[in-house]
């Protein structure tokens, strides 16, 4: 039996990336291919499960895991799964920075939207305006709030330092090997938001940063911040978010991600009109949509699986206490 089994049916392509990545910790075996009877001894034998969507693809057999076992979920959050019907003592591990690169390229590209009106100045010229003279943002020289500094939050500040914005980070450690301004935990946050021209969040959904930005948080921004959220919409209270764009026009908003959206909850959903504000930019949730994503995902994925068969430490471990909204 191979330590490694994929769960989750994929395509030729699919396949192939993830039999090139597994052959050299032993191979991997696909739980399509086992016969449905044999699918629970095999999942027990394995070291190492990878899943999309481990109650979705695993069923009743997801209860063979258990201690010394490692499940790698492929997908890049841990926060929708039901904890409480794991197995105890698995070890679970989310994919931690998979999808790093294209969220940081799309939420650079949101900020500059917003920050130079591309969309507002594109409708007016179709309109046959030329407002040459309306200010857009520098953002040069001006601070910007990175929450979150793991892969995806490091790759974002790379790219922002590239545009001269100072960077403050926080993460859960208050340390960083990278060149920032300051970097520190959640208990920094005050300092970390307080007069910030961007803030970008990438940090995962836990119960210390649900509804973590409200009012207070938001008051603490420059007036005509940009907040771009590529992280979970539950980090967010929605209803303070309405009324803070709704008080401050010239603050802006970038949504990649929602509080119910079609994936995690089988519908799109909103408890306030934000649709309805043009001070808003909304994406749906399709950052990590590019083409390479199969590979990202499966290459972080093999990768953390490879450091669980060799004694190595794992990156994204789940910690239920945290985890457990």
């Amino acid at each position: 039996m191979t330590a490694i089994i994929l769960t989750q049916p994929l395509d030729e392509q699919g396949r192939a990336i993830a039999e090139e990545l597994g052959a050299p910790l032993g191979g991997v075996a696909h739980l399509a291919d086992i016969a449905p009877a044999g699918r629970g001894d095999a999942l027990a034998a394995a070291r190492v499960v990878l899943s999309f969507k481990p109650f979705k693809e695993m069923g009743q057999d997801l209860g063979r895991l258990g201690p010394g076992q490692l499940l790698q979920v492929v997908s890049a959050g841990l926060d929708d799964l039901p904890f409480d019907r794991l197995p105890p003592g698995l070890i679970v591990a989310g994919n931690s920075g998979a999808f790093a690169r294209p969220m940081a390229e799309h939420a650079l590209a949101m900020v500059l939207c917003l920050a130079k009106r591309l969309r507002e100045e594109d409708a007016a010229m179709r309109r046959g305006e030329f407002n040459q003279m309306v200010p857009n943002l520098l953002l040069s020289g001006k601070k910007a709030a990175v929450l979150g500094f793991g892969g995806a939050g490091k790759a974002v500040a790379g790219l922002l330092a590239a545009c001269g914005m100072e960077i403050f980070a926080l993460n859960t450690s208050g340390r960083t090997d990278q060149p920032v301004a300051f970097v520190g935990t959640l208990d920094d946050l005050d300092t970390i938001l307080a007069d910030a021209q961007v803030v970008v969040l990438t940090l995962p959904y836990t119960r210390h940063t649900h509804e973590r930005i409200g009012a207070r948080e938001l008051a603490l921004l420059r007036p005509d911040a940009i907040l771009v959220n590529v992280a979970r919409g539950e980090i967010i209270a929605q209803q303070d978010l309405y009324e803070h764009l709704r008080a401050h026009p010239e603050f802006r908003a970038g949504l990649e991600s929602w509080w119910v959206e079609p994936l995690r909850h089988g519908r799109f959903e909103l408890a306030c009109p934000l649709l309805d504000l043009p001070n808003l930019l909304a994406c749906p949730h399709n950052s990590f949509n590019v083409p390479e994503w199969p590979r990202l995902a499966l290459e972080s994925a093999f990768a953390n699986a490879g450091r669980f068969l060799r004694g190595e430490a794992v990156t994204g471990l789940m910690r239920p206490e945290l985890h457990r909204i």
